[in-house]
């Protein structure tokens, strides 16, 4: 079964983007037709210029926040940055998943791998309050998949791989 996680400030990012885009359309299109329309006034069509820029940054947002998602199947993990192709890592490559749930650590997961590499999974970041030392649910959610996902690989996989 595939399960796609996205943090809280990517499911953030995208519905502002989609906001930025709606309040631009409606700020930078629809009020300076209506006020061309009633007043013929060629200052109320240079609003119109501001349009494109908004639609642009809601779009830039919008798509970096659908973007940046990890996707666990149960075989591998894959995530997408910002920027960048997507990564993939197959289960039989990790021996560990660590989780760090404190200001101190990377603030995202990592996949340490059996040949000594860790990996980030840059996708998903832990966004913590000034208030709180714990990390957002999103983030906890997207973590014990991703642990519960790879122990169920090592433990489908088999005696022979489990033991070395």
């Amino acid at each position: 079964m595939r399960r796609v996680h996205r943090s809280g400030v990517n499911s953030m990012l995208r519905w502002m983007g989609i906001a930025i885009i709606a309040v631009g359309v409606l700020v930078f299109g629809l009020f300076p037709v209506l006020a061309w329309v009633l007043t013929r006034s060629p200052e109320a069509a240079l609003m119109l210029l501001g349009l494109p820029v908004a639609v642009a940054a809601g779009t830039v947002m919008s798509v970096v926040g659908t973007r940046r998602r990890v996707v666990i199947t149960p075989e591998t993990v894959s995530w997408c940055a910002a920027l960048g192709p997507a990564r993939t890592v197959h289960f039989g490559q990790v021996r560990q998943v660590e989780v760090p749930t404190a200001r101190s650590g990377p603030g995202t997961v990592v996949l340490h791998l059996l040949d000594g590499r860790q990996v980030q999974l840059s996708a998903v970041r832990m966004s913590l309050s000034d208030v709180s030392n714990h990390a957002d649910a999103e983030y906890l959610e997207t973590a014990r998949a991703l642990q519960q996902a790879h122990a169920s690989w090592w433990w489908q996989a088999g005696p022979s791989l489990r033991t070395g």
